[in-house]
């Protein structure tokens, strides 16, 4: 991996300056949707924790700018959405109205420079997100550059990309991984937060986390630690790349070389769960007898034991297919590895085709 010099300075005010000089349009007509603490909808505005006011930009009818309020209508964010997804400049505030980060969205993924303050005003960290994904590093959480990093008290301890980071980085608790099965049909896989004690009203996870930076990148053994600095993991890294590593729980110790394992992962991945649904399927009499074939789409849950839950009919055919789905995958749970990350497992959701054709 090549060094990068995406921090100039003079680059650095110029989209600093720019985030100010951002423009949102006045609203046209307004709507506005709530949520709760985990980031779910509700209904209800008394009962939300914050929520957004959706206005449609007069000037080119295609953008849409959200301002994002808490319950006590304090303005939390403001964004703009294109053709549904997160597209141009954000700024996100405290709740006296000082900025607590500012910075570009494309296509939902963070961009270029981003700048987070303390609620004091203070700066706290200059990050650099490439516009090309995996461009830093193959595990989404990382793929950013270190480029500036200030303490509590102001003291500057990473400068242009070097130093020994004693720092505290906010992860999206929700991380979507797109994937394929055998039979080349779209399979969604959606994981959970890695440490969801230590947040469990949802939203983002922040821990401290200690080791050194090196133009930008990670370098060497890094620790992550809890909010009542317990030692959650220890990570090797050269020149940003992740080598091994060893994660903390209950006083379990689990060892991995990959960051995060998908659904299915191992030997034989995802296959023989479909073998095992496949071979389990009656047709519905019924469905014979109607000719009915088609998809059915189930989404479903599965717990770090393994256990699947939840299930959800997203896409029907009926006559009786869409329960002979649920009962076939039931039956084929002890197939399935659940999701792991740094080595251990995750609850995760999971959607999949289970197909119907007569003979």
């Amino acid at each position: 991996m090549g060094k990068f010099s995406f921090w100039n300075m003079r680059q650095i005010k110029f989209f600093w300056l720019l985030g100010i000089l951002v423009f949102f349009c006045e609203e046209s007509d307004a709507q506005e949707i709530y949520f709760d603490k985990a980031g779910n909808r509700t209904n209800e505005k008394g009962k939300s924790f914050f929520y957004q006011r959706k206005m449609v930009d007069t000037l080119s009818l295609r953008d849409t700018v959200f301002l994002v309020y808490s319950e006590n209508d304090a303005l939390f964010g403001r964004e703009i959405y294109n053709k549904g997804k997160l597209n141009g400049p954000f700024t996100y505030y405290y709740k006296d109205g000082r900025v607590k980060e500012r910075g570009s969205y494309a296509e939902n993924q963070k961009v270029d420079y981003n700048f987070n303050y303390y609620e004091s005003g203070n700066p706290k960290s200059t990050l650099y997100y490439p516009k090309k994904q995996r461009q830093v590093s193959d595990f989404k959480e990382y793929d950013f550059l270190i480029i500036n990093y200030w303490n509590e008290e102001g003291k500057q301890i990473i400068n242009n990309g070097n130093g020994s980071c004693n720092c505290r980085f906010d992860y999206l608790r929700a991380n979507p991984v797109t994937s394929t099965n055998p039979k080349n049909y779209s399979t969604l896989f959606f994981e959970e937060a890695y440490y969801d004690d230590d947040n469990p009203e949802g939203g983002k996870a922040s821990y401290r986390e200690i080791g050194k930076v090196i133009d930008g990148l990670r370098d060497s053994v890094w620790f992550a630690y809890d909010g009542a600095d317990s030692l959650l993991h220890k990570e090797t890294f050269i020149n940003g790349i992740f080598k091994t590593g060893e994660s903390y729980k209950a006083g379990k110790i689990y060892k991995y070389d990959k960051l995060f394992m998908p659904l299915g992962g191992g030997v034989n991945g995802l296959s023989a769960f479909y073998q095992s649904v496949g071979e389990r399927m009656n047709y519905p009499p019924k469905a014979r007898r109607m000719g009915v074939q088609g998809e059915v789409w189930v989404e479903f849950q599965i717990t770090g034991d393994g256990i699947i839950s939840e299930f959800r009919i997203i896409k029907s055919v009926g006559s009786g297919c869409d329960e002979e789905a649920i009962r076939a995958i039931k039956l084929s749970q002890s197939k399935i590895n659940p999701a792991k990350k740094r080595g251990q497992p995750i609850k995760s959701k999971f959607a999949m085709p289970v197909i119907f054709k007569l003979g």
